[in-house]
């Protein structure tokens, strides 16, 4: 029952503006001019809306009674699963309570309900451009443990039930949940052709490509800039919340920028069903309407969604709300719902309702969050505090709540969903905490009110029979494989808990260039905390040269064994690369080596890695390469074994070329063996921080003339802290500055060692900012290089270019307030988008230096003086010239 708290306040709030409204009910705050309708059955002829001055249903028990209220607009909340509800919009400045009670004396009216407005738990924002200091919570969870087992799949989506999803975000647009009966032609792009306006699946919503926005406020009720309604096929994001999450969730891994999320290959849905505030007491608040959230689970049901992320609530249930999750998990839908922000364990609204996964969320250390409630209803906790992840227009940025922690939950649970389909919400949750690690020693004082603990990703896919570590070996000697011979492959296995019987582990590759002669091993029996190998039966396999002198060839493992059948992905590498990157980067909060890796193959270069803690000693082998780059990113100590440095003379004294980049390295050198530092590199240490955060070349140097490098910003790792400043003693060459007018302040040094070549910088490559106006980590590596000689280098391998590229859409088309423009690039360069009235006078004008290949989008609003009227966007880039109509309506 419906508890008013005082009758008097009826009058008070008459002539209460539009919008949020503080409650008289259950519900701290509920929407004004609208409630949710509980009917005895649907209206007569179902239509798909009403509207009028009053609208009218046709029945005699409920029109007038939508007349006393001032209904214009009826609309389904979800008429193939709820018939008989419906969403009525009437006059604002008739109170809710009052109009809850009126339409209550009707027969045919079950109940009559307020619709709540939950508040999003996204504790801070703080937009950011650059790629900060990594995304700590994936090494947190074990994330690149998991993603060995299982990437997810595309089949497995992950609705965003939030303030809407930027779906053309580059790092978010691979993963995004594209609506197949609606891509007519289902190439993932939506093109002219299919706008076609027409219901394609039945679904009641037409030409639904990305999901669907249901809100429908008042102008007045929402934040300048943001949608108020009405509903459509756009979920776009305003405020960033609803993007940040999607990203949190299953941002594309694996595409070379950006960051990684844990649901790697799943997809993301985007339905929209909130907004940012604009009303006063819940001014700037994300706000989630309760009745756009009920048919926005429904359409998730619908189109097959397997996982739901809500990071919202509220302090009481909504029973409405409450049903059509029950109905969700009754359907296969894994539920997560944000704990809430409060430093409470006051039980929060979803999370507390049953089947759902009621996540709270942790700061580094698995320390509980500041915010963060708890309680004996948690079931587990996950990541929550400066979360880096996808912002609307192409950003990243930071973002501290349960909120994010929910996602980061659900991206886990749609990895476990892609491995068993079969499960639901309660088995989902119940795996995630009992695979979690317990972290009550970090947290005293909050035992059993942290759930199963922290999130294990790596444990939470290790469902079945799992490979844990593979080597090689190749039987003409040494365990590197070659092109053309017969390979050795060895795989450990182990089972994690329960039963496992008669598993077969069957070998295959989907490169055609490679063949088995042995793929086939009889794991037999296997139970809980057993392994085995086949170091008694190796897999044979050969791999055909394709161009490259090496490269990472793609196995998969087939187990398969009583009840059940998991593949597992695999990568071995063959033949080696001309030039070796060292990765002595310590913390791995981030993954320094990626930048590393990608401004090398922009250049070309054919590049394979060693991370230096799994290798006792870096050896002989250096000498294979023509060039070597170590880098230490944010490590500070123990930079090097004992012997690293003697091992590294040997390679340079036999004509080697080595870069080595770090922060660190002077510092600790100095203190761990000054005479590498002085006699072997020809440096001193003279401060541990350097003056500015910028690096600037040599005046009148041969090479380093007039570069400038900018050490915090887009494109770089933002992970320099304390760049040392070195002095270049005899015998070294100083190559780069910090301040131009301190020439004694080096921030890198050039130095001969025998017949080779040595390039000393006291600051990680990693953190160079890409910028049009500075010098890239790109062209600072290209004209190292080519100080050492280095030519010849391999072409760069030729990017795939994607399906019909071009202008995706002008949408919406015609518009009025702003046209958000997108397109799809077939490969990475320079983009420029014009806008021309009639006249074929320019009117705006959007230029992006650099743009990844694939897609990206760009929200163009028009000024006061432009007039209506038809314009013409035309898009210039590599190999690209586009243009598109698009009709202004002030």
């Amino acid at each position: 029952m419906i508890r008013i708290i005082c009758a008097l306040l009826l009058a008070a709030l008459l002539g209460t503006p539009a919008g949020a409204i503080e409650s008289a009910f259950d519900w701290p705050m509920v929407a004004s001019g609208r409630v949710l309708l509980e009917l005895d059955g649907p209206l007569p002829g179902s239509p798909a809306l009403l509207t009028g001055d009053p609208a009218s249903t046709g029945r005699t028990d409920l029109d007038p009674l939508l007349a006393q209220i001032g209904a214009h607009l009826i609309r389904p909340v979800a008429p193939r699963h709820q018939p008989g509800w419906y969403t009525v919009s009437f006059s604002p400045e008739i109170p809710v309570e009052q109009a809850v009670a009126w339409l209550e004396e009707s027969p045919g009216v079950i109940r009559a309900w307020p619709v709540p407005l939950y508040r999003q738990y996204a504790l801070h924002h703080q937009p950011n451009d650059v790629l900060a200091p990594g995304q700590w919570h994936l090494a947190q969870i074990h994330g690149p443990e998991a993603w060995a087992i299982c990437r997810g799949a595309e089949t497995v989506q992950v609705g965003i039930i939030d303030g809407g999803v930027d779906y053309v975000h580059p790092d978010l647009a691979d993963n995004v949940w594209i609506n197949p009966s609606e891509d007519l032609n289902g190439n993932r792009l939506i093109e002219l052709s299919d706008w076609d306006g027409v219901d394609n699946d039945g679904n009641g919503y037409v030409d639904d490509f990305w999901g669907w926005d249901w809100v429908d406020v008042p102008a007045g009720a929402v934040w300048p800039g943001e949608d108020p309604g009405p509903p459509d096929n756009d979920p776009s994001d305003f405020d960033g919340h609803g993007t940040h999450c999607a990203g949190d969730a299953s941002a594309a891994a694996d595409n070379s920028q950006g960051v990684a999320s844990p649901g790697f290959h799943c997809q993301v849905m985007a339905l929209r069903a909130g907004y940012l505030s604009n009303e006063p007491g819940s001014q700037g608040q994300g706000l989630i309407d309760l009745g756009c959230a009920i048919s926005a689970v429904y359409y998730a049901m619908e189109a097959g969604a397997e996982v739901l992320s809500m990071s919202f609530g509220g302090p009481t249930p909504y029973p409405p709300f409450t049903n059509t999750l029950n109905a969700a998990h009754d359907a296969g839908l894994a539920l997560a719902a944000a704990a809430g922000n409060d430093h409470s364990s006051q039980i929060s609204y979803p999370a507390g309702s049953p089947h759902v996964i009621a996540v709270a969320a942790t700061a580094p250390g698995d320390v509980l969050a500041g915010f963060s409630n708890f309680g004996s209803w948690i079931t587990l906790c996950a990541p929550g505090e400066a979360i880096f992840s996808t912002i609307p227009n192409g950003g990243y940025g930071n973002m501290s709540g349960t909120s994010m922690a929910t996602p980061v939950a659900a991206g886990a649970a749609a990895l476990v969903k892609s491995l068993r389909p079969d499960w639901n919400s309660d088995q989902v949750g119940q795996w995630l905490a009992q695979t979690a690690d317990n972290i009550d020693l970090q947290n005293p004082g909050y035992a059993g009110m942290l759930g199963g603990g922290r999130l294990n990703l790596a444990r939470a896919v290790d469902l079945f029979v799992t490979v844990d570590s593979l080597w090689t070996a190749n039987p003409a000697g040494g365990s590197r494989l070659d092109f053309g011979q017969d390979a050795h492959i060895f795989v450990r296995y182990h089972k994690y808990q329960g039963q496992a019987g008669n598993v077969t582990l069957t070998l295959s590759s989907p490169n055609p260039r490679v063949s088995f002669t042995q793929a086939v091993h009889a794991v037999g029996n296997l139970s809980g905390g057993q392994s085995g190998d086949n170091s008694g039966n190796p897999f044979v396999l050969q791999v055909e040269y394709g161009g490259a002198d090496y490269e990472i060839v793609e196995l998969e493992a087939h187990f398969t064994g009583d009840g059940f059948a998991f593949t597992q992905p695999l990568e071995v590498p063959v033949g080696r690369g001309r030039l070796l990157l060292i990765d002595a980067d310590q913390g791995q909060t981030q993954n320094t080596c990626g930048y590393y890796q990608q401004a090398l193959q922009e250049l070309g270069w054919n590049c394979e890695t060693w991370k230096r803690a799994e290798r006792d000693a870096l050896g002989a082998e250096l000498s294979q390469y023509e060039a070597v780059i170590h880098f230490t990113g944010s490590a500070q100590n123990n930079l090097f074994a004992p012997s690293d440095w003697d091992d590294l003379d040997d390679y340079l004294d036999g004509g080697g070329n080595l870069i080595v980049s770090g922060q660190n390295v002077a510092q600790n050198l100095a203190a761990t063996q000054p005479s590498v530092l002085n006699t072997m590199v020809r440096v001193e240490y003279l401060a541990p921080q350097a003056p500015i955060m910028e690096v600037n070349g040599i005046p009148g140097h041969a090479v380093t003339q007039g570069m400038h490098m900018v050490m915090t910003g887009p494109g770089g790792a933002s992970n320099q802290t304390s760049m040392d400043v070195i002095g270049a003693l005899p015998g070294a060459q100083p190559w780069f500055l910090y301040l131009p007018g301190a020439p004694d302040q080096l921030a890198a040094v050039r130095t001969r060692i025998g017949v080779g070549d040595l390039i000393f910088c006291a600051f990680g490559l990693e953190s160079i900012a890409d910028s049009t106006s500075t010098t890239t980590r790109r062209e600072l590596l290209a004209a190292m290089l080519d100080a050492f000689g280095l030519v010849g280098v391999d072409p760069p391998p030729a990017a795939s270019p994607p399906a019909s590229p071009g202008l995706l859409s002008a949408y919406p088309n015609p518009f009025n307030a702003r046209v958000r423009i997108a397109w799809r690039l077939p490969q990475a360069g320079p983009v420029t988008l014009a806008v021309y009235d009639l006249a074929g006078r320019e009117v705006a004008r959007h230029t992006r230096s650099w743009a990844p290949a694939g897609p990206g989008a760009w929200n163009w609003q028009p000024g006061p003086a432009l007039g209506s009227g038809l314009y013409f966007i035309r898009l210039q880039a590599p190999g690209l010239t586009l243009q598109q109509k698009s009709l202004y309506l002030k």
